[in-house]
């Protein structure tokens, strides 16, 4: 099998069998290790992306190698192989287990993509279900993606918001909107946080929010405005039953950043990502700019075409060494609640100097709700910090501050 991709590598997986690995092949590098050309045997078409490998002719594996039904004793036996980026793996099984087998990239939102194939294993004649991709014809469109991916296995409904007047014998009446119940606000709470299907880049490629670990390296933005992978150093919050209010923050293009409305997200009045300031999302207007990540290594403003709100199940903000993390593309803040990044960014130093230090994180692994440390932050911040300190600036003076 030849599921090598040019950019990345993928952790290939096959139901109903073990395989035994015949051989592995690699891409070319250069001196400095970076991948530049795919394995010389594959005919890629020109596609990047590599989405239909071929043999180059004369290159087939089976006829070169002389290939027999003998296998290699010593050949490992396993059930899912990393394919290297740019190269190819040969594998064989026995067909000796009937059935439809799904192989595939074990990269969830790789198998959004298309990354898998059915075997059929033993010339079943059931028919595929209607409209079902066939090899070879599955084209992957941003706006079907975009769409795969925001499709949830339970969807939650949007709840009932009840407004209560009450009036009092001064005939003086009073007006209560109600939260359904189990719903974190968002706005003045203590969590700020991405939905559980928001997608981050990592070297391997996308991943869902919802299975971001503590260690793992994902693209952010440097202080210097440049793209960089950055570790997680730590889980701020993570939260998979509660109800939480979201802000959804639509620009021109197929990029959408979802986040609780207290979350800090770096916008600007001009195309400049060095001018832009991160404020609340709940702040952000039609017509300001936001900025995308284009490419690994280019940054551009888009502006803002829409905003709205949606109450979504779960919640997950992850905090990188360099307190900023690309989601769904677009650069944001990793803090909220309090308006003032660099503030916040400075208050885990601790963290930083600890990871720094001894190359690993305070946490572990990252149980249910808020981590330890930004909770004790928050009682600190009950007994240092003023109202002023939660509440959103003005956009107009924060822009001035940073000219």
């Amino acid at each position: 099998m030849s599921l090598g991709n040019f950019l990345f590598a993928h952790p290939v997986h096959l139901h109903g069998h073990y395989f035994h690995v015949v051989d592995i092949q690699f891409g070319e590098y250069d001196d400095n290790g970076k991948l530049t050309t795919g394995n010389s045997d594959l005919n890629c078409g020109g596609d990047t992306l590599c989405v239909k490998p071929r043999w180059k002719p004369g290159n087939d594996y089976s006829a070169r190698n002389e290939v027999t039904g003998k296998i290699n004793p010593k050949a490992p036996l396993k059930d899912t192989l990393l394919i290297p980026a740019g190269g190819y793996a040969v594998v064989y099984f026995k067909t000796d287990n009937p059935g439809w087998w799904f192989l595939h990239c074990h990269i969830e939102v790789h198998q959004l993509e298309g990354m898998g194939v059915i075997i059929n294993e033993g010339g079943f004649k059931t028919p595929p279900p209607g409209g079902m991709y066939k090899c070879g014809n599955f084209s992957l469109i941003p706006n079907d993606f975009n769409a795969a991916i925001a499709v949830t296995a339970s969807p939650i409904p949007e709840p009932t918001v009840t407004t209560v007047t009450t009036t009092t014998t001064r005939t003086e009446t009073y007006t209560t909107t109600v939260q359904p119940t189990g719903t974190n606000s968002g706005g003045g709470g203590r969590r700020g946080c991405f939905p559980p299907d928001a997608v981050v880049r990592t070297r391997n490629g996308p991943l869902l929010m919802k299975d971001v670990e503590i260690g793992m390296e994902v693209l952010a933005v440097s202080s210097n405005h440049e793209l960089v992978y950055s570790p997680v150093i730590l889980m701020l919050d993570v939260d998979d039953i509660k109800l939480a209010n979201y802000t959804i923050i639509e620009p021109s293009g197929n990029h959408k950043l979802t986040l609780t409305p207290n979350h800090l997200v770096h916008a600007s009045k001009t195309n400049d990502i060095s001018s832009s300031v991160p404020i609340f999302a709940s702040q952000v207007k039609k017509g300001d700019k936001i900025f995308v990540a284009e490419s690994p290594d280019v940054i551009e403003a888009v502006e803002v075409v829409s905003t709205s709100s949606k109450v979504i199940k779960g919640a997950y903000a992850p905090l990188t060494r360099e307190g900023t993390v690309v989601v769904n593309d677009v650069v944001a803040s990793c803090y909220a609640v309090v308006n003032d990044h660099q503030f916040a960014h400075a208050t885990f130093g601790p963290l930083r100097y600890f990871y720094d230090t001894f190359h690993t994180s305070l946490h572990s692994k990252q149980k249910q709700g808020i981590a330890w440390y930004p909770s004790m932050l928050h009682s600190l911040g009950k007994v240092f910090l003023d109202d002023s300190n939660y509440k959103p600036k003005k956009v107009e003076d924060l822009i001035k501050s940073s000219d």
